[in-house]
């Protein structure tokens, strides 16, 4: 079964997605917004097994004022946390694994310091170090070396240094009109021999259906195991989440 994986957002330390709670418990909900802690609490209760963290300052500015943050939070619940990162240094890749993060999610990094990147994975073993790969129209540009792979030779480069899990995204799954082209992607993990989790691949409750279905089949390679869902869980897209917000509008009047 595939595990689904809330996703938060980090941006000056706060989250940027706000629940849409039922009519009565805004104030409840942007609460949440404003602490992570309080956020990674509520998902806990409401059933996750694994959180996934986003720290847009990082990615888009190179920033590490939520690295601290992040690391105190994710020892508020007892569920694993991976982190997704602009981690420029081994050192810090370290810090957050040594502090009880699950998972780093690396970008450049592999690319500027690759053996220093494959010193860390044998260290701290494949499963604790995830690749990021966003594609677009089939092609992964580096920034840091200003070189452009395709989606097969990345994985291939990812493999030579350890790794075994790729966080893939394409562009053009924004797009409301498209969807992943599942099976395709499940024939990919078999040709390379790695196992995915999906980010941004899943906008509501039949592609959910359909990706499990896919992987609970006999004949199914089962290499993509989990998805990262962000917008789609905070619009209560699913009817679990809709539950949820009910209940918790009853407990915030009472």
């Amino acid at each position: 079964m595939l595990l689904v994986m809330p996703s938060i957002e980090i941006k000056n330390g706060k989250c940027t997605y706000c629940i849409q709670g039922e009519s009565g418990s805004e104030n409840f909900y942007h609460n949440l917004q404003d602490n992570p802690e309080e956020l990674c609490l509520l998902l806990r209760k409401e059933n996750s097994k694994s959180i996934h963290v986003n720290d847009v300052d990082s990615l888009m500015h190179g920033s590490r004022e939520n690295f601290d943050r992040i690391i105190h939070f994710s020892k508020t619940v007892d569920i694993p946390i991976q982190v997704k990162a602009e981690f420029d240094n081994i050192e810090d890749c370290r810090h957050f694994l040594d502090e009880g993060i699950y998972r780093i999610i690396i970008c450049d990094l592999a690319f500027i310091k690759p053996e220093e990147v494959k010193e860390l994975i044998t260290e701290y073993m494949p499963s604790r170090i995830a690749f990021c790969l966003h594609a677009h129209n089939g092609q992964i540009h580096i920034t840091a070396t200003n070189q452009t792979l395709t989606v097969r030779e990345y994985i291939q480069y990812a493999k030579l240094l350890g790794a075994d899990r790729i966080m893939y995204n394409d562009a053009i799954w924004e797009n409301e009109n498209l969807r992943p082209d599942f099976e395709d992607l499940e024939r990919l993990t078999h040709d390379l021999n790695v196992k995915l989790t999906l980010a941004n691949a899943i906008r509501n409750v039949e592609q959910l259906w359909e990706l499990n279905n896919l992987v609970m089949t006999e004949n199914s390679l089962n290499k993509i195991d989990s998805v990262i869902i962000g917008k789609p869980l905070y619009e209560n897209i699913f009817a679990c989440q809709k539950i949820w917000r009910l209940i918790e509008s009853k407990l915030e009047t009472t």
